[in-house]
């Protein structure tokens, strides 16, 4: 069982990869209301790919709640299952919160110890944010999403393609044009204040100098390190 005193995370976010665009939010929102979390996506970017297994472990090893997004594809997944059998083994189902997305029978067939852990059906960010929150007690920062924010959209051309972007809350200092050896590019700032700090975003849009490898839906977070 976890020792306090060795936890240097405050989350580990287990997930199946297919599901990033829903984990994604949750994780970055922890991580803007100021915890500790081990989220793959980044920790991948972070660590060579042969350390990615071992920070992988270290993060399960130092973790005081692991949350998980759950379906079965999450159970058929080799890496899912060791991760949450690493949660289990540390800290039991009491320091596990599942995420259903959607609520699906294969995780709980594998791992019956999982019964008893908290669990909720994925509707919302919002509502995954206040249900981590209710359990965990970390302050998860779910009021600050529930509100509707504010609609900025703003509309850029590229190569005869055009984005509509949203950019509430965001305030602009400058458009420009500039060459680029893949062509022109469309080039913006913005800058918000948030808990007394400023935030700066730079916006590049136009096409690509270097070829990417592609990476598919269905890539894991070893694949999506070797395309990046």
């Amino acid at each position: 069982m976890q020792s306090a005193s060795d936890n240097i995370y405050d989350v580990f976010v287990s997930y199946r990869s297919e599901d990033i665009n829903v984990v994604r939010p949750v994780a970055e929102h922890l991580m803007a209301n100021g915890l500790r979390v081990w989220f793959a996506e980044y920790e991948v970017l972070l660590s060579g790919r042969e350390r990615f297994s071992k920070a992988m472990a270290h993060g399960l090893s130092h973790c005081s709640w692991g949350i998980c997004f759950t379906n079965d594809r999450y159970a058929d997944s080799e890496h899912c299952q060791k991760e949450l059998q690493m949660l289990l083994n540390r800290g039991g189902p009491d320091k596990i919160v599942e995420i259903r997305r959607p609520n699906q029978p294969l995780t709980h067939s594998r791992f019956p110890d999982l019964r008893s852990a908290k669990a909720f059906e994925y509707s919302s960010l919002v509502e995954a944010l206040r249900d981590i929150q209710s359990v965990t007690q970390l302050n998860t920062g779910f009021s600050l999403v529930e509100g509707q924010a504010p609609v900025d959209e703003r509309h850029f051309y590229s190569n005869g393609i055009r984005l509509h972007l949203d950019f509430g809350g965001w305030n602009v200092r400058r458009h420009w044009f500039r060459w680029f050896g893949g062509g022109d590019r469309r080039m913006a700032d913005y800058r918000r204040s948030w808990k007394g700090n400023a935030l700066y975003g730079h916006l590049i849009v136009g096409p690509m100098d270097a070829a990417r490898a592609p990476v598919t839906d269905n890539s894991d977070d070893r694949a999506y390190y070797d395309g990046l």
